[in-house]
């Protein structure tokens, strides 16, 4: 059999979003000496499913959130009535409601990817097809069967991290590299990425699914790992900021220091800043400082509500307070700050939401920089989908394409809370969000780059127009059994 060419599909619209999980895996075929090559077909840069068909592989796989499944199943439609070869679903979704897998797909990864697709092409290699024969003793995979989703048993959590190895960027589309104007660094335009130092998250927030699916301990790559793949994106790609998409990258303390202190003797630290995510409750002025010594420009940070009764629903162990502090440290640091609010969690109230108008009066006061607000969503593997689940309005057979945090017409759990009400309270929440967005911070960033600028507008209304299709009802695949 010749090289088996393996098509990896990216389908999310976001020109600041790279697909490193499908690099990680592309990257991963390779260290394990898999006789294959493969491909990333993004739909940033071009038409995914028509360069498929062109390159005709033998294996094609698409990673999926839940809102992009009604997508993803058209894409798949189109794919099996041109190529009769495997298709297979990995990411969040399949992982964290197995049940789920569309009929379109013939197999679903649940959990990490890496090795379970190096073992699907060799299985591929070996038997010339991936039917239940030739994947049953492969981990950590579903499939349908007679109607019914048939799973393997779970597939261990990866051991070192390590044995990951840094993904290869020039898989991903150069244009990731060309730069954008960044308002943490003034606005000027900047050639910034992002990398992943660590998998997992020690809490259970009511509206995640990190700890379904990368389980609730982090493991990390070791720090000479953070410093390479830092080495590797300035020397390599001209970086000069990078996010750091882990969930909770400020948990460990003891880590950061030691990163900053390996970035200095590497001689790379000041040649490239940092933007990170982090708990309220987890910054201090220790830690404030900290992280402006590694080169930290921006924080973002989860603020969710200005109700106590509701964060201790959503977090647990944040408080309205400890919001407050955080954006007082973080400014008086000098951080550009950015921010999320929830509106609509089970048990919120219309005065919930008010007391979270007031954080939004309160976060102007502070100097918040940005902040945005979703609706509450209860993705699978999260305590809000099972709290859906038991109120029936929530299973593996719903339109997932309501499952979205800008959803025009709201997927609501809290029945005292009318969707006009809802709709009157949100439009008062973006009015007041507007304001922290000076007109004059907006043009600087049009004049610092005006070509990117109309990118990133024209990729938005793409996936608002996405979001509305999405509303429409999925027609069934020929010959689909569901």
């Amino acid at each position: 059999m010749s090289m088996t060419k393996v098509a990896l599909l990216s389908l999310t619209h976001d020109l600041a979003s790279p697909p490193l999980g499908l690099a990680s895996i592309a990257t991963y075929l390779r260290q394990e000496g898999v006789d294959c090559t493969t491909r990333i077909m993004d739909v940033n840069f071009g038409n995914p499913v028509r360069e498929t068909l062109n390159w005709q592989p033998d294996l094609v796989g698409v990673s999926a959130f839940s809102v992009q499944v009604p997508e993803v199943r058209r894409v798949a439609q189109r794919l099996r009535s041109h190529l009769k070869v495997p298709v297979i679903l990995g990411g969040v979704h399949v992982s964290t409601l197995p049940a789920s897998l569309p009929p379109e797909f013939d197999i679903g990864v649940v959990g990490e990817g890496e090795q379970a697709m190096v073992e699907m092409v060799q299985a591929f290699q070996q038997h010339g097809h991936l039917g239940p024969d030739a994947v049953r003793d492969i981990a950590g995979l579903v499939w349908r069967q007679d109607g019914q989703a048939i799973l393997t048993p779970p597939r261990p959590l990866v051991q070192p991290l390590d044995r990951i190895p840094i993904p290869d960027r020039s898989l991903v589309h150069p244009e990731y590299f060309k730069g954008m104007p960044l308002p943490a660094m003034g606005g000027r335009k900047v050639r910034t990425s992002a990398l992943l130092t660590g998998r997992g998250c020690p809490y259970r927030c009511a509206f995640c699914a990190t700890t379904a699916f990368w389980g609730n301990k982090i493991r990390w790559h070791s720090v000479d790992h953070v410093v390479e793949e830092v080495r590797y994106l300035v020397d390599s790609f001209g970086v000069e900021h990078l996010m750091i998409w882990d969930d909770l990258f400020t948990v460990n303390r003891k880590r950061v220091i030691e990163i900053t202190e390996a970035l200095r003797q590497a001689g790379l630290l000041g040649r490239v800043k940092f933007s990170c995510q982090m708990r309220a409750n987890l910054m201090d002025e220790e830690m404030a400082d900290r992280l402006w010594d590694l080169g930290v420009v921006s924080i973002c940070f989860g603020f969710e509500s200005g109700s106590d009764k509701t964060l201790k629903y959503l977090k647990q162990s944040v408080t309205v307070e400890q919001n407050k502090q955080a954006m007082r440290i973080a400014k008086a640091k000098g951080f550009y700050v950015v921010g999320g609010l929830i509106f609509g969690s089970p048990g919120e109230t219309l005065q919930d939401m008010e007391e979270t108008l007031d954080l939004i009066d309160y976060m102007r006061q502070a100097g918040v920089d940005n902040a945005w607000c979703f609706t509450a969503t209860p993705f699978p593997g999260t305590p809000m989908w099972e709290d859906g689940v038991s109120r029936g309005v929530l299973g593996p057979d719903m339109d997932f394409g309501r499952l979205n945090l800008y959803a025009p017409v709201p997927l609501l759990l809290e029945d005292s809370v009318s969707p006009q009400q809802f709709s009157r309270l949100v439009g008062r929440a973006n009015a007041k969000l507007r304001a922290l967005r000076p007109w004059r911070f907006r043009l600087k960033l049009l004049l610092a780059d005006p070509i990117a600028t109309a990118k990133s507008f024209v990729i938005r209304q793409l996936v608002y127009r996405d979001r509305l299709r999405r509303e429409r009802p999925l027609p069934p695949a020929p010959g689909a059994d569901g």
